[in-house]
């Protein structure tokens, strides 16, 4: 492949990086619903095509890299933001246009990330509540279990008017 077909390449693996980065963006927004719904059932479904999609993303990265390095040597680059400068001094109009897309896509990777780190905080705050109501229900807080290992309830001597009995 010539180096306009290798070009030509990249920049259909950066739009499509790209077009994936946002398919998972949208994945993470219908989770961040599910999550504050606890929709067990659609978290299972969301999380299935997650997988698919960043099985996808790691395919993408790869295929990146090596034109990458095919075009611009395979130096040794730290992090995605050391290509930036390299693409942008390749060879006219090739560079500049690999330099934009790449930045397109580090944008919407940056924005997936933060969605990731907020729906982790919903998925930690939902942990938390519901080890503290499993932490009341047996016994914690200086209270008598609610619950047995059995499975029996046990409720606490209440002086009460009422006839729980019938």
């Amino acid at each position: 492949m010539n180096a306009t077909g290798v070009w030509g390449d990249l920049l259909g693996t950066l739009r499509s990086e790209r077009t994936t980065y946002h398919h998972l963006s949208t994945l993470l927004m219908q989770e961040q619903d599910a999550l504050r719904r606890m929709a067990s059932d659609l978290l299972l479904d969301i999380t299935e095509k997650k997988k698919m999609v960043l099985s996808d993303l790691r395919d993408l990265d790869a295929r990146r890299l090596v034109l990458f390095e095919t075009l611009l040597g395979s130096q040794l680059i730290q992090t995605p933001l050391d290509w930036l400068p390299q693409l942008t001094k390749a060879q006219a109009p090739w560079g500049g246009q690999a330099s934009a897309e790449f930045r397109d896509v580090l944008k919407v990777a940056r924005l997936v990330a933060d969605q990731g780190r907020q729906n982790a905080e919903l998925t930690h705050r939902g942990l938390s509540i519901v080890r503290e109501a499993l932490r009341l229900i047996h016994g914690g807080g200086n209270q008598e279990p609610i619950y047995e290992g059995s499975g029996e309830i046990r409720l606490p001597s209440v002086t009460s008017s009422l006839s729980v009995h019938g």
